[in-house]
């Protein structure tokens, strides 16, 4: 199934969500006028800026999961579904959720894995994610990799959650959540192979004061490895210590 000419097709509607994938081109470093504010900084790769769905907007309607998908922006993966109603999004990727399950959004379904629903109809103890602070406001709570959290008390009108910072959130019982954690346990694991790799993502490298000459910076200088008996001081000749940085 070729994917990139319904994109094409779904384009000129206005019914469907279209999946916009425009690059962001980040100087960083440098001010608008381009002169450098700040040090160890630059070098940066272009990025992909992909348009997440965190509405779910078609609800009662059946979807299925297409492929998984790397963002560059965040930690965790993103999934690519589409509705039966010919409709495609991007959403973040829900541990266990598989693909091609037909599922689908709304107030009175059935509980899945990757389902949207309302926190009314969620018991004690089933881990959730995607949290809304407000109705219809959009998911903004617990949407990093790996994170999760459980309803501890439930009550008429609202709902204490319990997050992964160990705090209470009370949310109104009509918020929308999804029923999961969010994908890619595994993303602290990844290893800085070579330097280049964390200079892509926008870090240059940094120098140490004492490695310099005294002509660059107040700790360089002197033989061998020898420091000088003298307050910590920044590179302009400011002292830090009972200083805010």
């Amino acid at each position: 199934m070729n994917i990139k000419k319904k994109f094409v097709l779904i384009k000129k509607t206005s019914n469907f969500i279209f999946v916009k994938k425009g690059s962001i081109n980040r100087k960083s470093g440098v001010n608008y006028s381009g002169k450098k504010t700040c040090r160890n900084r630059g070098f940066i790769n272009k990025k992909k800026l992909r348009n997440i769905d965190y509405f779910r907007a078609f609800w009662h309607v059946k979807w299925l999961v297409l492929c998984y998908e790397y963002d560059p922006n965040r930690k965790s993966l993103l999934s690519l579904i589409q509705y039966f109603n010919q409709g495609f999004s991007y959403i973040l990727s829900i541990d266990g959720l598989k693909l091609n399950t037909k599922i689908i959004n709304g107030n009175f379904i059935q509980l899945k894995i990757g389902a949207s629903t309302l926190l009314k109809n969620i018991q004690k103890g089933i881990k959730i994610s995607n949290l809304e602070t407000f109705t219809k406001s959009g998911s903004k709570l617990i949407r990093s990799s790996s994170s999760w959290s459980k309803i501890s008390n439930k009550g008429r009108l609202f709902s204490l959650v319990l997050l992964k910072s160990k705090k209470f959130k009370k949310l109104n019982n009509y918020n929308s959540c999804v029923i999961g954690s969010v994908f890619n346990f595994d993303f602290n694991l990844n290893k800085y192979k070579k330097a280049s790799y964390y200079a892509y993502k926008g870090f240059r490298p940094k120098v140490r004061g004492v490695a310099m000459n005294p002509v660059d910076h107040p700790h360089g200088g002197g033989e061998g490895k020898k420091s000088k008996k003298k307050n910590p001081m920044s590179p302009w000749g400011k002292k830090l210590n009972f200083v805010k940085r």
